[in-house]
């Protein structure tokens, strides 16, 4: 739990757009009323061995799944429900 509540802060928070004045980094997705996509992507944490990809270090296929609904389910909690997508 902790790591989704983590997760859930930095995808809200993080300033990723500028301001009204051409500030950069200045405004979150909460600010400016934006929606969030998010996709299971479980080659991210791949890694190469030797000619092809190693997945030894990615979770269970059960257990991903299961932290990435409840990332979504803490997201529609934290934000606008019908603003998380996935």
């Amino acid at each position: 739990k902790p790591e989704i509540d983590y997760i859930t802060r930095k995808l809200l928070n993080i300033k990723l757009w500028g301001n009204e004045n051409g500030g950069r980094w200045k405004t979150n997705l909460i600010k400016n009323n934006y929606e969030l996509l998010l996709v299971s992507q479980f080659t991210l944490y791949g890694v190469l061995k030797g000619n092809g990809p190693d997945f030894h270090k990615s979770l269970p296929s059960e257990e991903a799944y299961g932290l990435y609904t409840r990332l979504i389910e803490s997201l529609r909690t934290s934000y606008e429900p019908h603003k998380i997508h996935h």
